[in-house]
């Protein structure tokens, strides 16, 4: 690492002691048409994160770099992308109007896309019950039913594979999720463990209702091998006598038509009955 990224790997504490003096000195070789951008930007996203208090003087050069970071910053992308939606979470007030979509809107590509999707999912599961709520309600609800509306555009089947993700972690929140997932395009589980990780959860047979409405939706897919592991022990945990009669019906109608009808809840019935007169 050259000693321009080794410093502008601590333009968090350079800010705090001079602030002025970095954003003369430090904070402009971040602009797209500096010789030396590709090295401060290196050593920038080296760094730990974007402090609150430095973020207001930085922002321009994210915004200025968020449709050409793909060029002028090669092997990096991600940790661009990754920096971009921490401060969606710490430091911009409503990401959803104007911050998240502008980064989707400049032209990035689908592998990016994908790669912004987990770190959306990612930066959520790592907040606390109480504020994933209150994200929940400010910004995060928003701009999902924004990009299944298709603004600024619509979920790809990737993207959607990897919002799907948060399912695992999210408690709390699974119901209100799974009534917006059940709205977006058909989802990519290419390698996903979601089924068997949902599985292993003791908190899923709570909500049998939507875990059978999620599992409706993922039996959309035509693509139903691997990444449908662990679905015959989710369904396991489905407390029949909690679900909606027309939910019953369309899982047992998704079952059989995916060749799975020994999982219909009527046959898991009928075998337990057998099994206690036996």
């Amino acid at each position: 690492m050259s000693e321009l990224a080794l410093l502008c790997r601590q333009i968090n504490f350079l800010y705090n002691v001079d602030a002025e003096w970095t954003v003369e000195h430090i904070l402009q070789l971040l602009e797209s048409t500096s010789k030396r951008t590709e090295q401060a930007w290196h050593g920038l996203l080296a760094s730990s994160g974007i402090s609150a208090t430095l973020f207001a003087s930085v922002r321009p050069y994210f915004e200025k770099m968020r449709g050409m970071f793909e060029e002028l910053l090669p092997g990096k992308e991600a940790k661009f992308i990754e920096h971009y939606v921490a401060v969606a979470f710490w430091c911009v007030e409503n990401p959803h109007i104007d911050w998240l979509p502008k980064l989707l809107s400049d032209g990035m590509s689908g592998e990016h896309k994908v790669i912004f999707a987990c770190h959306l999912s990612r930066f959520f599961s790592k907040q606390k019950s109480i504020r994933q709520s209150d994200i929940w309600i400010s910004w995060f609800k928003p701009y999902w039913q924004n990009r299944i509306k298709g603004k600024p555009m619509l979920f790809d089947a990737k993207e959607a594979g990897a919002m799907l993700s948060l399912l695992k972690n999210i408690p709390d929140l699974f119901e209100k999720m799974v009534s917006l997932i059940k709205l977006m395009p058909v989802s990519d589980l290419t390698h996903s463990n979601l089924l068997y990780s949902l599985s292993k959860k003791d908190w899923v047979s709570k909500y049998s209702n939507s875990v059978a409405i999620l599992i409706i939706y993922l039996l959309e897919s035509k693509e139903t091998h691997s990444e449908l592991y662990g679905l015959d022990m989710l369904v396991e945990k489905i407390n029949s006598d909690d679900l909606d009669a027309d939910v019953t019906r369309f899982l047992e109608q998704k079952l059989i038509a995916s060749g799975k009808q020994q999982l219909c809840l009527f046959n898991r019935v009928k075998l337990a009955t057998e099994s206690e007169t036996s």
